[in-house]
């Protein structure tokens, strides 16, 4: 399971099965766009196409806490509310 979270407020934080491996303090809003969103492609040089398959792929619209984002990678795939 791998998880990103991204706010404005915390910051920017990675987690790998569940554990935070390391965050950054700010955002760099000058790095969001209305692009299309894409997952396992190098917009600037399209030389390492992602093949493989992504499953389960989550959006939420709002920060989730280090405690859902372990119960997800712990209890398996269910709706947070």
């Amino acid at each position: 399971l791998v998880t990103f979270t991204c706010s404005t407020k915390t910051g920017v934080s990675f987690y790998l099965n569940g554990a935070q491996q390391g965050s950054r303090p700010t955002v760099d809003r000058s790095s969001v766009s209305a692009a299309n969103l894409r997952f396992g492609y190098d917009t600037t040089s399209n030389m390492y196409p992602y093949s493989g398959r992504l499953d389960d792929i989550r959006m939420y619209n709002r920060v989730l806490t280090s405690d859902e984002i372990s119960s997800l990678y712990t209890n398996g795939a269910k709706v947070l509310r």
